[in-house]
């Protein structure tokens, strides 16, 4: 799931797991409910998608000339899953490993920044199936805002959704398109990022 490169689509939070795989590209929810599907689907029963709402300085720069286009608060999707015996919570797999240390390089040159294109500075894209292992959710004291949902369509209707509003004006004729479009406009500034590593 870390391969698929990070970023939106016009479905945002609403990408299944299939069109998230058609697409090759996603970004936290959709791509935890894909990991959620194939461990479930490996015989981990307990794997769950859980949502909190973090800061949206985790998406900083990742807009044209560094800008942050995103909202101030974002609904953060990650995972939950018991690997022999010991639960491990993770959002490793969001963000693909050339943007991972291209953003890694970013947040070097800005030591006053703990998080911003993509990644938390104290983040990790790599998971040992041991532990806990998070590239952009880094406050894991805040477990009381944390939700377990069984599918991202689930997290959609609640009164919690942060992105109501853009979940519904991406659903509606027209200017869906167009909000659409603007999302996956956005993947090119990400692009850049990624290929300035390469």
């Amino acid at each position: 799931v870390r391969d698929i490169p990070f970023g939106f689509t016009r479905k945002h939070d609403a990408a299944t797991p299939e069109y998230t795989l058609k697409r090759r590209i996603g970004h936290c929810t959709p791509k935890a409910e894909l990991f959620v599907r194939l461990l479930r689907e490996a015989g981990f029963n307990d794997a769950t998608m859980i949502s909190v709402p973090i800061p949206g300085d985790v998406l900083h720069g990742l807009g044209s000339n560094n800008s942050s286009p995103y909202p101030p608060r974002l609904h953060h999707t990650f995972t939950s899953v018991t690997v022999d015996g010991r639960p491990c919570r993770l959002d490793s797999y969001v963000v693909d490993l050339p943007l991972f240390r291209a953003a890694q390089e970013k947040l070097s040159q800005h030591p006053e920044k703990q998080a911003g294109w993509g990644i938390h500075r104290n983040g990790s894209c790599e998971w040992d199936g041991q532990q806990d292992a998070f590239s952009q959710y880094i406050d894991i004291n805040n477990v009381k805002e944390e939700k377990h949902h069984e599918s991202a369509m689930e997290l959609i209707k609640t009164n919690e959704y942060i992105h109501k509003d853009v979940q519904y004006v991406l659903s509606t004729w027209g200017l869906g398109f167009l909000a659409g479009s603007w999302f996956e406009a956005q993947n090119k500034h990400i692009d850049k990022l990624r290929d300035s590593f390469n």
